[in-house]
């Protein structure tokens, strides 16, 4: 698994997306805790990037409305594309915008 964090790397903060992320077992688990709000790093955007297809999770601070398709797409995704961690998902944050984006 790639991690790349640009401008702020808050990981000594209650709402670090590292800290989050560590809490679920896997992806469609987290994009559950999204929808549910029960994350603590709020993103204002994020998509995961799946081959040529963008599945918007949160654009503009709002969960999308087809939040329980992206989850039924991604929960179809190999356990070892979607497990945390993995060989397979690059993880693209910046804290400071709050965007995250998961490659896979």
């Amino acid at each position: 698994m790639k991690i790349r964090i640009d401008e702020t790397n808050h990981i000594g903060f209650d709402d670090s997306v590292l800290k989050d992320i560590g809490r679920f077992k896997d992806l469609s688990s987290w994009l559950s805790a999204i929808k549910d709000n029960t994350t603590t790093f709020h993103p204002l955007d994020c998509a995961v990037l799946y081959g040529q297809k963008v599945l918007w999770v949160v654009r503009a601070g709002q969960v999308t409305e087809d939040i329980d398709t992206v989850i039924k797409k991604v929960r179809k995704l190999p356990a070892d594309h979607r497990n945390f961690p993995n060989d397979y998902t690059e993880i693209q944050a910046d804290t400071f915008e709050r965007e995250l984006f998961f490659k896979i």
